[in-house]
C-alpha cells in the first residue's frame, strides 16, 4: 500500500479536487476527526430540528375531520429539501361503545390545516382496555405519525394533526388525563 503525507491539497488549475472515481471507497479509520469549515453538500445531513407541543384536552363526537391544535411550523432552506414529520398524540375514546365497529377512531396528518393537504391517515378499533366486557370499554393510547414530507418550497410551512369519530355518539379525545402532545419537524437535506 502506498502512503502520501502532505499538509495540504490544492487544485492544480481552477477551484475543484476530485478525489477518486466512481465506484471507489475511501475509508475513514476509527478516532479520525473531520472538520467541516465550509459548507458540506450532498450528505442528506439535518438542517434544522423544530419541536411543538400541546395541552389541554380536546374533544369532539365530529365524523369530519377536527384539529387536535397539535401543530408545528417550519421553514425550508431549499425547495430540494425534504422535511420528516415524528408525531406523538395521546388519544382516544372518553365514552363507551358495545361493538368495535362503533370504537372506530381516525386521525389524520395535514400539510396546513385540517382544510389543506392531507398526508397520511390512520383509523383505529378501541379495545376492552376498561372494565371486564365491552360495555365498559374504552381505549386510549399514544398514537404517532412518522412521515417524510416534500413541500418543494423555502416558504415557512405549518403541519397539523386532525381527529374524528366514525360514530356519531362516540366522544373522542385527545391530551386526556393531563397528558402532552408532541410533534418533531426535521429538514432533511435532499
Amino acid at each position: 500500500m502506498s502512503e502520501v503525507k502532505v499538509n495540504k491539497i490544492s487544485p492544480r488549475s481552477g477551484t475543484d479536487v476530485t478525489l477518486g472515481d466512481s465506484g471507489d471507497t475511501f475509508t475513514i479509520p476509527s478516532g479520525v476527526t473531520l472538520t467541516n469549515s465550509g459548507t458540506a453538500s450532498g450528505f442528506g445531513k439535518v438542517l434544522q430540528v423544530v419541536q411543538s407541543s400541546k395541552t389541554g384536552q380536546i374533544t369532539t363526537t365530529s365524523t369530519t375531520i377536527v384539529t387536535t391544535e397539535l401543530t408545528g411550523s417550519i421553514t425550508p432552506a431549499s425547495t430540494s429539501n425534504k422535511v420528516l414529520i415524528f408525531t406523538f398524540l395521546p388519544c382516544g375514546t372518553s365514552t363507551c361503545a358495545t361493538s368495535y365497529i362503533s370504537r372506530m377512531i381516525s386521525l389524520a396528518l395535514y400539510r396546513g390545516t385540517v382544510a389543506d393537504t392531507k398526508l397520511t391517515q390512520a383509523s383505529y378499533v378501541g379495545r376492552n382496555l376498561i372494565g371486564a366486557n365491552s360495555n365498559d370499554a374504552q381505549d386510549y393510547a399514544c398514537h404517532t405519525f412518522v412521515y417524510l414530507d416534500s413541500p418543494s418550497t423555502t416558504s415557512a410551512q405549518t403541519y397539523t394533526v386532525g381527529m374524528m369519530s366514525l360514530n356519531a355518539t362516540l366522544t373522542v379525545q385527545a391530551n386526556g388525563y393531563s397528558d402532552t402532545s408532541y410533534m418533531t419537524l426535521m429538514e432533511v437535506e435532499a
